[in-house]
């Protein structure tokens, strides 16, 4: 690979690179190692602009977000939601967008930064090299698009970055104050997931809520995740709240718990439809929705899915057969010596071979589904082209 000469503009300062504007400062702290992709250091630590997780500036400002939280989620009725996206920030109207999704910015750079982040993958590494000059430089001018950017580069530490989560917390958080909705949802996946910060799941959510009331993007990240905590910490409201209209796989498991507007057999659908985003929450869904009315269903439902949980992560189907029987048996309240009846035969032949067909199509849908909902993401919409184009770089750094 070819080694890359720093730009003009760069020079070197106590053993780090950094901006020649920014040598000044009192405090250069070190960010990013040399590399032959790149050299960038950390704006927001030599400015002084940047928030730091451990500073009474950031305490305040999860004191605020707090404040605000604590009642958003009661006050949001769909007017309040109208009003709310009435106000979002402006969106990618290129035909371009239709690949990518609408982009989600603050700044009148916003779009040049995102297209600048994508083109990054594929360039040269001249090209590359540029670009992310360019980013470096406006995230020096606390452009919040390209500080979300220097977050994601150090969460993942991909191109030239160390990786460091508690430098891409700050980062997040620099462009989280300035009201950017992806530097937001990063910042609360830090928190829910204890990424370089203590876990803290009430923070987590109150960021995440914050991010949630300017409005959906376009891979439905924030809903998802969001539905899913207020789901696992057992809030129906909330949980709802954010599955309403959130067109996920993931939020698809809270609309089977606590819809009142479907039938049963569509929330059971709903669940099933959750297990391809990866979580197995939808087997108890399935379950407790399926279970009062097992006797009479001919479907099956809950045996057919008692069955695929039991054997989903098993090398092979051995005692299939004899489970099924004792699942059929179970429900129809028939003894284990009990007699059966042609179509009771039928039926158990019927529910042993669910399994096999169903099994492969999940670990197909999950295969095609990697969302990678605790990702840091570079931007929003995030969608599954996305996360295809940044995969390979992101998990080639993956320890």
């Amino acid at each position: 690979m070819i080694r890359l000469i720093p730009p003009p503009y760069l020079v070197r300062t106590s053993s780090v690179m950094c901006l020649l504007a920014l040598c000044q400062a009192t405090t250069i702290a070190p960010a990013y190692g040399q590399s032959n992709e790149a050299n960038f250091s950390n704006p927001a630590a030599n400015t002084g602009a940047g928030v730091s997780l451990d500073t009474e500036e950031f305490h305040q400002l999860q004191a605020e977000q707090a404040h605000e939280n604590k009642s958003l989620m009661g006050r949001l009725t769909d007017e309040a939601v109208l009003r709310a996206k009435s106000l979002l920030p402006r969106f990618n109207q290129e035909a371009s967008g239709i690949v990518h999704g609408k982009h989600t910015t603050v700044s009148n750079k916003g779009e040049e930064i995102i297209w600048l982040i994508l083109s990054l993958p594929k360039a040269s590494a001249r090209e590359k090299h540029d670009s992310l000059a360019k980013l470096q430089g406006y995230a020096a001018q606390q452009v919040p698009e390209a500080l979300n950017f220097m977050g994601f580069a150090s969460e993942h530490g991909l191109f030239g970055a160390l990786r460091d989560m508690g430098m891409a917390n700050r980062y997040y958080a620099a462009a989280a104050k300035l009201n950017y909705q992806p530097a937001m949802y990063n910042l609360a996946l830090s928190y829910i997931y204890g990424k370089g910060t203590p876990r803290n799941q009430t923070q987590g959510l109150a960021m995440l809520t914050k991010a949630w009331s300017i409005g959906h993007e376009l891979s439905y990240r924030i809903c998802s995740i969001g539905s899913f905590i207020e789901y696992k910490q057992n809030n129906p409201a909330n949980a709802y709240k954010f599955a309403n209209g959130c067109s996920s796989n993931l939020a698809s498991l809270s609309m089977a718990a606590f819809s009142t507007k479907h039938s049963v057999s569509q929330r059971v659908t709903m669940a099933r439809d959750s297990l391809s985003a990866g979580v197995d929450y939808g087997f108890d869904m399935i379950a407790k929705l399926s279970q009062p009315n097992a006797a009479t269903d001919t479907s099956q439902t809950y045996c057919k899915y008692q069955l695929v949980r039991a054997y989903l992560y098993k090398r092979n189907y051995d005692g299939l057969g004899e489970a099924a029987d004792h699942c059929y048996r179970q429900v129809k309240g028939k003894g284990l010596t009990a007699p059966l009846t042609w179509q009771d035969q039928q039926a158990i032949k019927g529910l042993s071979g669910f399994p096999i067909v169903e099994i492969p199509e999940l670990r197909r849908m999950r295969q095609s589904n990697r969302v990678h909902y605790a990702w840091g993401v570079p931007f929003l919409p995030f969608t599954q082209t996305d996360v295809n184009t940044f995969e390979p770089f992101i998990t080639r750094t993956t320890p």
